[in-house]
Protein backbone atom coordinates (compact mmCIF):
# COMPACT_ATOMS: atom_id res chain seq x y z
CA UNK A 1 0.00 0.00 0.00
CA UNK A 2 0.79 3.38 -0.77
CA UNK A 3 2.61 5.48 1.82
CA UNK A 4 0.41 8.51 2.52
CA UNK A 5 2.07 11.99 3.15
CA UNK A 6 0.85 15.83 4.52
CA UNK A 7 -0.02 18.01 2.35
CA UNK A 8 3.01 20.62 3.23
CA UNK A 9 5.82 20.71 0.55
CA UNK A 10 8.30 21.17 3.45
CA UNK A 11 7.18 17.47 4.37
CA UNK A 12 7.32 16.33 0.57
CA UNK A 13 10.87 17.70 0.09
CA UNK A 14 12.50 15.11 2.84
CA UNK A 15 11.01 12.46 1.31
CA UNK A 16 12.83 9.68 -0.18
CA UNK A 17 11.98 6.44 -1.90
CA UNK A 18 12.95 3.49 0.11
CA UNK A 19 13.56 1.45 -3.26
CA UNK A 20 16.21 2.21 -6.04
CA UNK A 21 13.20 2.58 -8.93
CA UNK A 22 11.10 4.93 -6.78
CA UNK A 23 7.52 5.05 -5.36
CA UNK A 24 4.51 7.29 -5.85
CA UNK A 25 3.55 8.86 -2.46
CA UNK A 26 -0.66 9.63 -1.69
CA UNK A 27 -0.86 13.44 -0.75
CA UNK A 28 -3.31 14.07 1.83
CA UNK A 29 -6.37 16.17 0.92
CA UNK A 30 -6.87 15.84 -2.57
CA UNK A 31 -8.05 12.62 -4.27
CA UNK A 32 -5.86 11.24 -6.49
CA UNK A 33 -2.53 13.78 -5.90
CA UNK A 34 0.49 12.22 -6.06
CA UNK A 35 4.18 12.75 -5.13
CA UNK A 36 7.01 10.56 -7.05
CA UNK A 37 9.85 9.83 -4.77
CA UNK A 38 13.16 8.57 -5.49
CA UNK A 39 16.51 7.74 -3.06
CA UNK A 40 17.11 11.49 -3.97
CA UNK A 41 13.94 13.00 -2.82
CA UNK A 42 10.89 13.92 -4.62
CA UNK A 43 10.65 14.35 -8.43
CA UNK A 44 6.83 15.36 -9.59
CA UNK A 45 3.66 15.22 -8.82
CA UNK A 46 1.30 12.73 -10.82
CA UNK A 47 -2.61 12.08 -11.00
CA UNK A 48 -3.47 8.20 -10.30
CA UNK A 49 -7.14 7.27 -11.94
CA UNK A 50 -7.66 3.85 -13.29
CA UNK A 51 -8.21 3.13 -16.37
CA UNK A 52 -9.85 -0.70 -18.17
CA UNK A 53 -9.81 -1.47 -14.45
CA UNK A 54 -6.27 -0.91 -13.63
CA UNK A 55 -4.54 2.33 -12.04
CA UNK A 56 -2.47 4.40 -14.58
CA UNK A 57 -0.70 7.74 -13.76
CA UNK A 58 -0.74 11.23 -15.01
CA UNK A 59 1.80 13.25 -15.01
CA UNK A 60 1.22 17.18 -13.64
CA UNK A 61 4.50 18.64 -13.60
CA UNK A 62 8.22 18.51 -12.10
CA UNK A 63 8.56 18.87 -8.10
CA UNK A 64 10.31 22.30 -7.76
CA UNK A 65 8.96 23.73 -10.97
CA UNK A 66 5.21 23.41 -9.90
CA UNK A 67 4.22 24.58 -6.70
CA UNK A 68 1.79 21.94 -4.46
CA UNK A 69 -1.25 24.57 -5.18
CA UNK A 70 -0.53 24.46 -8.82
CA UNK A 71 -0.14 20.13 -9.05
CA UNK A 72 -3.98 20.10 -6.87
CA UNK A 73 -5.42 22.81 -9.71
CA UNK A 74 -4.18 20.32 -12.44
CA UNK A 75 -5.63 17.54 -10.49
CA UNK A 76 -9.16 18.91 -11.12
CA UNK A 77 -7.80 20.09 -14.56
CA UNK A 78 -6.53 16.06 -15.04
CA UNK A 79 -10.14 14.72 -13.46
CA UNK A 80 -11.84 17.04 -15.90
CA UNK A 81 -9.81 15.69 -18.92
CA UNK A 82 -10.20 12.11 -18.59
CA UNK A 83 -13.71 12.40 -18.68
CA UNK A 84 -13.86 14.10 -21.33
CA UNK A 85 -11.76 11.49 -23.10
CA UNK A 86 -13.66 8.56 -22.06
CA UNK A 87 -16.88 10.49 -22.85
CA UNK A 88 -15.22 10.35 -26.09
CA UNK A 89 -14.27 7.08 -26.54
CA UNK A 90 -17.93 6.05 -25.75
CA UNK A 91 -18.88 8.22 -28.68
CA UNK A 92 -15.88 6.67 -30.61
CA UNK A 93 -17.01 3.47 -30.00
CA UNK A 94 -21.07 3.86 -30.48
CA UNK A 95 -19.78 5.48 -33.99
CA UNK A 96 -17.79 2.67 -34.85
CA UNK A 97 -20.99 0.27 -33.95
CA UNK A 98 -23.15 2.40 -35.92
CA UNK A 99 -20.61 2.62 -38.77
CA UNK A 100 -20.12 -0.99 -39.08
CA UNK A 101 -17.21 -2.44 -41.44
CA UNK A 102 -16.72 -1.00 -44.87
CA UNK A 103 -18.69 -3.38 -46.57
CA UNK A 104 -21.78 -2.95 -44.57
CA UNK A 105 -21.51 1.01 -44.84
CA UNK A 106 -21.39 0.23 -48.67
CA UNK A 107 -24.55 -1.60 -48.53
CA UNK A 108 -25.99 1.28 -46.66
CA UNK A 109 -24.73 3.80 -49.28
CA UNK A 110 -26.06 1.35 -51.93
CA UNK A 111 -29.50 0.80 -50.42
CA UNK A 112 -30.41 4.57 -49.01
CA UNK A 113 -28.53 6.54 -51.68
CA UNK A 114 -26.80 5.31 -54.29
CA UNK A 115 -29.76 3.89 -56.02
CA UNK A 116 -31.69 7.24 -55.65
CA UNK A 117 -29.37 8.97 -57.03
CA UNK A 118 -27.30 8.33 -59.74
CA UNK A 119 -28.14 6.29 -63.15
CA UNK A 120 -28.87 2.64 -63.26
CA UNK A 121 -25.76 1.91 -65.02
CA UNK A 122 -23.55 4.18 -62.95
CA UNK A 123 -24.78 2.20 -60.07
CA UNK A 124 -23.81 -0.89 -61.56
CA UNK A 125 -20.42 0.07 -62.28
CA UNK A 126 -20.17 1.53 -58.54
CA UNK A 127 -21.22 -2.44 -57.47
CA UNK A 128 -18.66 -3.89 -59.54
CA UNK A 129 -15.79 -1.90 -58.87
CA UNK A 130 -16.30 -1.86 -55.52
CA UNK A 131 -16.67 -6.07 -54.97
CA UNK A 132 -13.95 -6.81 -57.71
CA UNK A 133 -11.47 -3.83 -56.32
CA UNK A 134 -12.30 -3.01 -52.78
CA UNK A 135 -14.07 -5.84 -50.91
CA UNK A 136 -11.32 -7.82 -50.38
CA UNK A 137 -8.91 -5.01 -49.70
CA UNK A 138 -10.86 -3.08 -46.98
CA UNK A 139 -14.12 -4.40 -46.65
CA UNK A 140 -13.69 -5.70 -43.22
CA UNK A 141 -12.09 -2.59 -41.92
CA UNK A 142 -13.94 -0.44 -39.22
CA UNK A 143 -15.64 1.83 -41.58
CA UNK A 144 -15.13 5.05 -38.40
CA UNK A 145 -11.71 3.91 -37.71
CA UNK A 146 -10.69 3.33 -41.60
CA UNK A 147 -7.31 5.48 -41.84
CA UNK A 148 -6.66 7.43 -44.45
CA UNK A 149 -3.26 5.88 -44.83
CA UNK A 150 -5.08 2.16 -45.13
CA UNK A 151 -7.41 3.70 -47.71
CA UNK A 152 -4.35 5.33 -50.05
CA UNK A 153 -2.40 1.79 -49.40
CA UNK A 154 -5.61 0.07 -50.71
CA UNK A 155 -5.97 2.87 -54.20
CA UNK A 156 -2.27 1.89 -54.93
CA UNK A 157 -2.60 -1.73 -54.94
CA UNK A 158 -5.29 -1.32 -57.38
CA UNK A 159 -3.08 1.36 -59.63
CA UNK A 160 -0.48 -1.15 -59.55
CA UNK A 161 -2.23 -4.49 -59.90
CA UNK A 162 -4.94 -3.82 -61.95
CA UNK A 163 -4.93 -0.06 -63.62
CA UNK A 164 -5.14 3.52 -62.79
CA UNK A 165 -8.53 4.04 -64.18
CA UNK A 166 -9.81 1.69 -62.00
CA UNK A 167 -7.85 3.33 -59.50
CA UNK A 168 -9.71 6.36 -59.83
CA UNK A 169 -13.08 4.53 -59.93
CA UNK A 170 -12.32 2.51 -56.59
CA UNK A 171 -11.34 6.11 -55.28
CA UNK A 172 -14.42 7.67 -56.62
CA UNK A 173 -16.66 5.10 -54.65
CA UNK A 174 -14.89 5.56 -51.65
CA UNK A 175 -15.08 8.79 -51.81
CA UNK A 176 -18.79 9.16 -52.46
CA UNK A 177 -19.58 6.59 -49.78
CA UNK A 178 -17.73 8.05 -47.13
CA UNK A 179 -18.73 12.05 -48.19
CA UNK A 180 -22.46 10.80 -47.44
CA UNK A 181 -21.41 8.59 -44.29
CA UNK A 182 -20.10 12.31 -43.11
CA UNK A 183 -23.06 14.22 -43.48
CA UNK A 184 -25.27 11.34 -42.46
CA UNK A 185 -23.67 11.89 -39.43
CA UNK A 186 -22.49 7.93 -39.41
CA UNK A 187 -19.10 8.58 -39.22
CA UNK A 188 -17.24 11.74 -37.98
CA UNK A 189 -15.15 12.75 -40.73
CA UNK A 190 -14.62 11.30 -44.41
CA UNK A 191 -10.81 9.94 -45.01
CA UNK A 192 -11.26 9.57 -48.61
CA UNK A 193 -10.47 12.94 -50.12
CA UNK A 194 -7.68 13.91 -51.44
CA UNK A 195 -5.95 10.26 -51.92
CA UNK A 196 -3.07 10.64 -54.53
CA UNK A 197 -3.20 7.56 -56.81
CA UNK A 198 0.17 6.07 -57.58
CA UNK A 199 1.25 4.08 -60.83
CA UNK A 200 -0.56 7.74 -63.00
CA UNK A 201 0.57 7.18 -66.57
CA UNK A 202 0.75 9.53 -69.10
CA UNK A 203 -2.96 11.03 -71.13
CA UNK A 204 -2.69 8.45 -74.40
CA UNK A 205 -5.24 7.29 -76.74
CA UNK A 206 -7.09 4.65 -75.72
CA UNK A 207 -6.16 2.38 -78.32
CA UNK A 208 -3.94 -0.78 -78.82
CA UNK A 209 -0.99 -0.26 -81.46
CA UNK A 210 -1.22 -2.67 -84.62
CA UNK A 211 2.17 -3.86 -82.90
CA UNK A 212 0.64 -4.51 -79.25
CA UNK A 213 -2.41 -6.35 -80.44
CA UNK A 214 0.26 -8.39 -82.90
CA UNK A 215 2.03 -9.38 -79.80
CA UNK A 216 -0.75 -9.88 -77.62
CA UNK A 217 -2.45 -11.99 -79.97
CA UNK A 218 0.81 -13.64 -80.26
CA UNK A 219 1.11 -14.39 -76.28
CA UNK A 220 -2.44 -15.02 -76.37
CA UNK A 221 -2.23 -18.10 -79.11
CA UNK A 222 0.46 -20.23 -76.76
CA UNK A 223 -2.77 -21.60 -75.28
CA UNK A 224 -5.26 -21.86 -77.33
CA UNK A 225 -7.05 -24.64 -74.74
CA UNK A 226 -7.45 -21.71 -72.08
CA UNK A 227 -11.23 -20.91 -70.94
CA UNK A 228 -9.37 -17.03 -70.50
CA UNK A 229 -7.27 -16.80 -73.31
CA UNK A 230 -10.42 -17.99 -75.71
CA UNK A 231 -12.02 -15.13 -74.41
CA UNK A 232 -9.13 -12.80 -75.01
CA UNK A 233 -9.54 -13.96 -78.26
CA UNK A 234 -13.37 -13.47 -78.86
CA UNK A 235 -12.45 -9.84 -77.01
CA UNK A 236 -10.00 -9.03 -79.76
CA UNK A 237 -11.55 -10.14 -82.81
CA UNK A 238 -15.02 -8.90 -81.78
CA UNK A 239 -14.58 -5.91 -79.90
CA UNK A 240 -17.03 -6.86 -77.32
CA UNK A 241 -17.58 -6.17 -73.82
CA UNK A 242 -16.12 -7.76 -71.41
CA UNK A 243 -19.40 -8.87 -69.95
CA UNK A 244 -20.57 -10.42 -73.06
CA UNK A 245 -17.72 -12.40 -73.57
CA UNK A 246 -18.11 -13.89 -69.99
CA UNK A 247 -21.70 -14.80 -69.97
CA UNK A 248 -22.21 -15.88 -73.15
CA UNK A 249 -24.09 -18.78 -73.19
CA UNK A 250 -23.66 -22.22 -75.80
CA UNK A 251 -27.49 -21.67 -76.44
CA UNK A 252 -26.97 -18.05 -77.82
CA UNK A 253 -24.94 -19.52 -80.22
CA UNK A 254 -26.59 -20.05 -83.51
CA UNK A 255 -25.31 -22.10 -86.78
CA UNK A 256 -21.60 -22.49 -85.41
CA UNK A 257 -20.92 -25.15 -88.12
CA UNK A 258 -23.18 -23.06 -91.11
CA UNK A 259 -22.03 -20.27 -93.39
CA UNK A 260 -23.69 -17.43 -91.40
CA UNK A 261 -22.63 -18.80 -87.73
CA UNK A 262 -24.32 -16.26 -85.24
CA UNK A 263 -23.84 -15.03 -81.62
CA UNK A 264 -26.77 -13.78 -79.92
CA UNK A 265 -26.47 -11.35 -76.96
CA UNK A 266 -30.30 -11.17 -75.88
CA UNK A 267 -29.16 -8.35 -72.90
CA UNK A 268 -26.09 -6.04 -73.72
CA UNK A 269 -25.87 -2.42 -72.03
CA UNK A 270 -28.04 -0.50 -74.19
CA UNK A 271 -30.95 -3.15 -73.20
CA UNK A 272 -31.84 -4.13 -76.75
CA UNK A 273 -31.56 -7.54 -78.56
CA UNK A 274 -27.94 -7.67 -80.71
CA UNK A 275 -26.13 -10.27 -82.12
CA UNK A 276 -22.44 -10.70 -83.56
CA UNK A 277 -22.11 -12.05 -87.18
CA UNK A 278 -18.81 -14.47 -86.54
CA UNK A 279 -15.89 -15.43 -88.77
CA UNK A 280 -15.10 -18.68 -89.26
CA UNK A 281 -12.02 -18.19 -86.72
CA UNK A 282 -14.63 -17.14 -84.01
CA UNK A 283 -16.88 -19.88 -84.66
CA UNK A 284 -14.09 -22.51 -84.21
CA UNK A 285 -12.88 -20.65 -80.97
CA UNK A 286 -16.60 -20.98 -79.48
CA UNK A 287 -16.68 -24.37 -80.70
CA UNK A 288 -14.24 -25.21 -78.87
CA UNK A 289 -14.48 -23.48 -75.86
CA UNK A 290 -18.75 -24.83 -75.53
CA UNK A 291 -17.70 -28.28 -75.79
CA UNK A 292 -18.70 -28.92 -72.49
CA UNK A 293 -22.19 -29.60 -71.15
CA UNK A 294 -22.52 -26.02 -68.83
CA UNK A 295 -25.25 -23.83 -69.58
CA UNK A 296 -22.37 -21.11 -69.89
CA UNK A 297 -19.72 -20.85 -73.35
CA UNK A 298 -16.80 -20.12 -70.45
CA UNK A 299 -18.23 -22.06 -66.98
CA UNK A 300 -16.69 -21.13 -63.67
CA UNK A 301 -14.08 -23.61 -61.70
CA UNK A 302 -15.36 -25.41 -59.21
CA UNK A 303 -16.81 -24.23 -56.18
CA UNK A 304 -17.51 -20.69 -57.13
CA UNK A 305 -20.68 -18.92 -56.39
CA UNK A 306 -21.49 -17.86 -60.06
CA UNK A 307 -21.84 -20.72 -63.20
CA UNK A 308 -20.05 -18.52 -65.40
CA UNK A 309 -16.47 -17.57 -65.30
CA UNK A 310 -15.10 -14.60 -63.17
CA UNK A 311 -14.61 -11.02 -65.01
CA UNK A 312 -11.91 -10.66 -63.12
CA UNK A 313 -9.93 -13.57 -63.80
CA UNK A 314 -9.99 -12.47 -67.96
CA UNK A 315 -8.55 -9.28 -66.50
CA UNK A 316 -6.05 -10.62 -64.74
CA UNK A 317 -4.85 -13.04 -67.65
CA UNK A 318 -4.31 -9.86 -69.76
CA UNK A 319 -2.48 -7.83 -67.40
CA UNK A 320 0.05 -10.60 -66.54
CA UNK A 321 0.00 -11.26 -70.28
CA UNK A 322 0.75 -7.45 -71.05
CA UNK A 323 3.04 -7.24 -67.87
CA UNK A 324 5.36 -9.96 -69.38
CA UNK A 325 5.19 -8.02 -72.67
CA UNK A 326 6.16 -4.93 -71.38
CA UNK A 327 2.83 -3.00 -72.63
CA UNK A 328 1.14 -0.27 -70.58
CA UNK A 329 -1.44 1.83 -70.51
CA UNK A 330 -3.97 -0.47 -71.75
CA UNK A 331 -6.73 -2.14 -70.88
CA UNK A 332 -9.05 -4.90 -71.77
CA UNK A 333 -12.01 -2.31 -72.58
CA UNK A 334 -9.61 -0.40 -74.79
CA UNK A 335 -9.86 -2.86 -77.29
CA UNK A 336 -13.48 -1.69 -77.99
CA UNK A 337 -11.60 1.38 -79.18
CA UNK A 338 -8.84 -0.48 -81.03
CA UNK A 339 -11.26 -2.40 -82.91
CA UNK A 340 -13.05 1.11 -83.92
CA UNK A 341 -10.19 2.50 -84.83
CA UNK A 342 -8.77 -0.23 -86.88
CA UNK A 343 -12.27 -0.51 -88.85
CA UNK A 344 -11.94 3.05 -89.36
CA UNK A 345 -8.33 2.99 -91.07
CA UNK A 346 -10.01 0.11 -93.27
CA UNK A 347 -12.92 2.25 -94.29
CA UNK A 348 -16.30 0.72 -92.61
CA UNK A 349 -18.35 4.03 -92.00
CA UNK A 350 -19.42 4.23 -88.73
CA UNK A 351 -22.93 3.07 -88.70
CA UNK A 352 -20.94 -1.02 -89.14
CA UNK A 353 -18.21 -0.42 -86.61
CA UNK A 354 -21.52 1.01 -84.59
CA UNK A 355 -23.41 -1.73 -84.96
CA UNK A 356 -20.04 -4.51 -84.74
CA UNK A 357 -19.38 -2.76 -80.78
CA UNK A 358 -23.37 -3.28 -79.94
CA UNK A 359 -24.51 0.38 -80.36
CA UNK A 360 -27.47 -0.35 -82.46
CA UNK A 361 -29.54 1.54 -84.58
CA UNK A 362 -33.50 2.10 -83.76
CA UNK A 363 -34.15 0.08 -86.42
CA UNK A 364 -32.27 -2.84 -85.18
CA UNK A 365 -34.69 -3.95 -82.41
CA UNK A 366 -35.51 -7.36 -82.81
CA UNK A 367 -33.66 -10.27 -83.73
CA UNK A 368 -35.75 -12.86 -85.95
CA UNK A 369 -35.08 -15.34 -88.22
CA UNK A 370 -35.31 -12.31 -91.05
CA UNK A 371 -33.20 -9.70 -89.15
CA UNK A 372 -30.73 -12.65 -88.90
CA UNK A 373 -30.16 -13.05 -92.69
CA UNK A 374 -30.03 -9.09 -93.60
CA UNK A 375 -27.41 -7.46 -95.44
CA UNK A 376 -26.25 -5.30 -92.30
CA UNK A 377 -24.84 -8.37 -90.85
CA UNK A 378 -23.41 -9.48 -93.84
CA UNK A 379 -21.50 -6.43 -93.77
CA UNK A 380 -20.63 -6.07 -90.03
CA UNK A 381 -19.07 -10.65 -90.93
CA UNK A 382 -17.20 -8.92 -93.52
CA UNK A 383 -15.80 -6.25 -91.88
CA UNK A 384 -14.82 -8.41 -88.67
CA UNK A 385 -13.24 -10.66 -91.15
CA UNK A 386 -11.43 -7.73 -93.20
CA UNK A 387 -9.99 -7.01 -89.01
CA UNK A 388 -8.93 -10.41 -88.70
CA UNK A 389 -6.68 -10.58 -92.34
CA UNK A 390 -5.33 -7.44 -90.86
CA UNK A 391 -4.22 -8.84 -87.91
CA UNK A 392 -2.82 -11.97 -89.93
CA UNK A 393 -0.78 -9.67 -92.14
CA UNK A 394 0.10 -8.30 -88.70
CA UNK A 395 1.65 -11.45 -87.49
CA UNK A 396 3.59 -12.38 -90.67
CA UNK A 397 4.66 -8.73 -91.11
CA UNK A 398 5.61 -6.83 -87.90
CA UNK A 399 4.29 -3.07 -88.38
CA UNK A 400 6.71 -0.53 -88.26
CA UNK A 401 6.54 2.03 -85.59
CA UNK A 402 3.18 4.42 -85.78
CA UNK A 403 2.17 2.25 -88.58
CA UNK A 404 -1.53 2.47 -89.07
CA UNK A 405 -4.44 -0.41 -89.64
CA UNK A 406 -4.52 -1.37 -93.09
CA UNK A 407 -1.61 1.12 -94.23
CA UNK A 408 0.18 -1.33 -96.41
CA UNK A 409 -1.88 -3.38 -99.27
CA UNK A 410 -4.91 -1.78 -97.76
CA UNK A 411 -7.74 -2.67 -100.48
CA UNK A 412 -9.94 0.33 -100.62
CA UNK A 413 -13.65 -0.36 -99.40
Amino acid sequence: MARTVSANEKVIRTLRADKPKGERVSILGTDGLYVTVTPRGPSSYCYRYWSNGKPAFKPLGKFGVVTLGQAQINVVAARHAIEVEKHDLVDADATTKRAGTVTQLFERWRDEHMLQTVQPGTATSYEYIYNGYLKARIGDRMAARLKKAEITEAIGKIASEVSTTQARGAHAVLRAMMNWAESAGIIEVSKANRIPIAGRVKARQHAWSPDEIRRFWLAVSERPHSPTAQALMILILTGRRLSDVAEAKRADLLGLNSANPIWQIPSPKNDEPDAVALTPTLAMIFAHAAADDSEFVFAARAGSKQAHIDKQAITRERSRIIAKLGIRGVTTHDLRTTINSALADLRFDRDTRKGILGHKAESRDLISSTYLDTETLIVERAALQAYEDELRRLVAHPPKPHERWGSVDRTTR
